[in-house]
């Protein structure tokens, strides 16, 4: 009973909502995987979508295999810093550098973070791994772009508690880390709520998103029906345009007394950053004011507003940022951020 309400009343609704965003879907049983301890990648569509991205591919002396060969190499470690490699490297820049035909160093893209149309979005459903020990790991659903497993979500009947979903996430991770090299989101479902967080992310601290009003009415165009608070999660993080953005940008590594620590954006800090380069993007660039509570997280969304100005993708051409505080402490607390978060700044 509590299995096939988990398939017929979460899972598969969450199937059919993303293969309506742009998701096509593939049964994991379809997957042709060599190692099954490694986090599987659709090898076809990976190939295909690199050579539409680098169209000199297709004459370099060492073709495909080069890039591939260099993304291998970037995930062959402990988990995180696999993980840090891969998005600074492949996600949030093009670093995996190939020879072309005249034997000139090239960056490679994997993902077209300006463009949603130039990437390919899969779902897939019960797809069957292993560890080194030759343990199942089975998830509920795999999230794709390009061929890589961006995303993992587990679910369950909408009568069980969601923390159900986000333990076995969390035990996931210590027992399949290989799985997780290329992970950026992880997501618990149980039809009434979806929570989301990065690996490593403790359960207690995953989080909700909130819609506005306006991304509500947006969602519920969609959907042609009240949306859930499942639909909402899932629009919210994995609209193709919106996941694009959320992985290239949205993504940070915060280290602090040599621990480093993986970490999402909440609702609030995305959405401000968001609004913010809007404004400033607009054809007339106009200003405007973020209302910060308290532990809200003012100093993070202040270091990925800062970043995602000087991304390419935003079109300010790299610009200067100058951040005014009125106080000491504070100017401290936001240079110490964005020194942890990779950002160069001069205090």
């Amino acid at each position: 009973m509590s299995q096939s309400s988990e398939k017929t009343g979460v899972e598969l609704p969450a199937i059919a909502w993303l293969v309506k965003l742009g998701y096509t879907h593939l049964p994991g049983s379809n997957l042709k995987v060599e190692l099954r301890h490694r986090a599987p990648v659709l090898e076809d569509v990976l190939q295909a979508r690199l050579l539409a991205l680098n169209p000199w591919l297709a004459t370099a002396p060492g073709g495909m295999e080069s890039p591939l060969l260099e993304l291998r190499k970037r995930v062959n470690d402990e988990l995180l810093p696999a993980n840090k490699a891969f998005w600074e490297q492949v996600v949030h820049r093009s670093e995996i550098q190939a020879k072309d035909v005249e034997g000139r160093l090239r960056s490679v893209r994997f993902f077209d973070a300006g463009n949603v149309a130039n990437n390919d979005f899969h779902v897939v459903d019960q797809f069957a791994g292993a560890n080194a020990d030759g343990e199942v790991f089975r998830p509920d659903l795999l999230l794709f772009v390009n061929g890589l497993p961006l995303a993992i979500i587990e679910c369950k009947a909408s009568h069980h508690r969601l923390d159900e979903a986000l333990s076995q996430l969390d035990g996931y991770q210590r027992s399949f880390a290989q799985q997780f090299v290329f992970n950026q989101v992880c997501v618990g479902l149980n039809r009434r709520e979806g929570l989301y967080g990065a690996i490593f992310t403790k359960p207690a601290a995953y989080t909700h998103y909130r819609l506005q009003a306006a991304e509500c009415a947006t969602v519920a165009a969609l959907c042609d029906a009240e949306p859930s608070e499942q639909d909402q999660l899932l629009w919210a993080l994995f609209e193709p345009s919106r996941f694009l953005q959320l992985i290239a940008h949205f993504v940070l590594f915060e280290t602090r007394d040599g621990k480093t620590v993986k970490k999402l954006p909440r609702y609030q800090q995305w959405r401000a950053v968001r609004n913010a380069v809007a404004k400033l993007s607009a054809p007339k660039p106009i200003g405007g004011v973020v209302w910060h509570t308290q532990g809200s997280g003012k100093s993070l969304t202040m270091a990925l507003l800062a970043r995602m100005l000087r991304a390419d993708s935003t079109g300010l051409n790299n610009p200067t940022v100058l951040v005014l505080t009125d106080r000491k402490d504070l100017d401290k607390q936001i240079f110490d951020t964005f020194h942890a978060v990779g950002i160069k700044a001069i205090q």
